[in-house]
C-alpha cells in the first residue's frame, strides 16, 4: 500500500533516507532533527508530499513529490516532479522503487498532468520505465579572471534576506520567458536566502534584481 506519509513515521522515513544517502550525512541526533524539521516545513506546502510505501504494516520506502508550474511554449501547465526516493537497505530488488514511480506517474495523470520530471541517479532504470532524455545540459569553469572588466562593480551586491521579492520576481521573468523552465518554489526560495552555505551574488538597479549568480 502506498499513501501519504504521516508526521509520527517520519523518523522511519528519515531513517531510511539516511541509509540510502550517506552523502547527505544524516549521522547525528542534531542533524536528524535539523532534517525533521525540514520535512515537516515542507509538508506544509500543498504543492509538496511525502509517500511511503508499506507491507504489512512497515515503511519499505519513500519519495517527495512536487506540484511544478512549467512554461510550455509560453504557457504554464502543471508537471509533476518526484524525488527523494529512498527504499530500505533490508529491502532492496523487492521493487519498492518501481511501484512508488509507477505510483507517482498515476498519482499525476489523475492530476490532470500530462509531464512528470525527475533527476535520475540511474538512467538506465528510469529509461526502462518510459522516462526520456531531457536537453543536454553543458556546463562551463572559467576562472574569475577571466571575467571582462566592467566599469562599475555599484550593481552587483550580495542577495540579503530583503531582496527576497526583488529575486522571485527576477526568477519569475525568467521563466516565463524561457520554455521548460519551472517556477521556483517557495523553498528553493529558502535556499538561496536563507541557508548561510549558498552564496549569491545579484545584479540590481534600485530594487530590481536582473540576475544573479549562485556558488
Amino acid at each position: 500500500m502506498i499513501k501519504k506519509i504521516p508526521l509520527n513515521n517520519l523518523d522511519v522515513f528519515i531513517d531510511i533516507v539516511s541509509k540510502a544517502y550517506p552523502g547527505f550525512k544524516i549521522t547525528t541526533s542534531e542533524e536528524r532533527k535539523k532534517t525533521r524539521q525540514r520535512l515537516v516545513k515542507l509538508s506544509r506546502d500543498p504543492t509538496i508530499d511525502h509517500y511511503g510505501l508499506y507491507r504489512c504494516g512497515k515503511l519499505l520506502g519513500g519519495m517527495r513529490t512536487y506540484d511544478f508550474m512549467m512554461n510550455l511554449f509560453s504557457n504554464e501547465v502543471l508537471c509533476g516532479g518526484v524525488g527523494l526516493v529512498a527504499v530500505d537497505l533490508l529491502h532492496k530488488k523487492e521493487k519498492v522503487c518501481k511501484e512508488l514511480i509507477q505510483y507517482f506517474i498515476k498519482l499525476y495523470k489523475r492530476k490532470g498532468a500530462s509531464l512528470v520530471s525527475l533527476y535520475p541517479f540511474r538512467p538506465d532504470f528510469y529509461r526502462k520505465m518510459g522516462f526520456g532524455y531531457g536537453t543536454k545540459i553543458s556546463e562551463y569553469n572559467i576562472s574569475p579572471t577571466d571575467l571582462p572588466r566592467g566599469k562599475s562593480k555599484g550593481h552587483v551586491h550580495f542577495l540579503a534576506r530583503r531582496d527576497r521579492k526583488s529575486f522571485k520576481e527576477c526568477a519569475d521573468r525568467y521563466h516565463m520567458k524561457h520554455h521548460g523552465m519551472l517556477r521556483i518554489k517557495e523553498h528553493e526560495l529558502d535556499y538561496f536566502v536563507e541557508r548561510p552555505e549558498a552564496i549569491t551574488v545579484v545584479y540590481k538597479e534600485g530594487r530590481k534584481i536582473s540576475g544573479y549568480l549562485s556558488f
